[in-house]
């Protein structure tokens, strides 16, 4: 798993397991992803990973949302992708070609 070896947990406040519980409670500790199958509301299934809706370094309840461990495995894989193609635009990475490919 990708936070395990991931520096971001130092990032987070001294305060983070009260504020992540705080959100928890907010959330019913499901997850608040949107669903994708043009019905309204939200995933719903079971949620323990708090997460950022965007920027990493807002640490404010309205900044955050509960997720289920398949909706922020989905979340942080497109950000990492946005994040690859972004240094790739401005040279810094060369876009890697998929193996199966050819």
């Amino acid at each position: 798993m990708p936070w395990e070896s991931s520096d971001r947990k130092a990032e987070l406040p001294p305060d983070w397991d009260a504020i992540r519980k705080r959100v928890g409670d907010r959330d019913g500790w499901r997850c608040q992803w949107p669903r994708d199958d043009r019905r309204s509301g939200i995933c719903g299934q079971p949620a323990r990973d708090c997460d950022h809706r965007e920027d990493p370094h807002d640490h404010r309840d309205v900044a955050l949302w509960m997720l289920c461990r398949w909706h922020h495995n989905r979340k942080t894989q497109d950000e990492s992708t946005e994040g690859k193609r972004k240094l790739a635009a401005k040279g810094r990475m060369p876009i890697e070609r998929h193996p199966g490919l050819g």
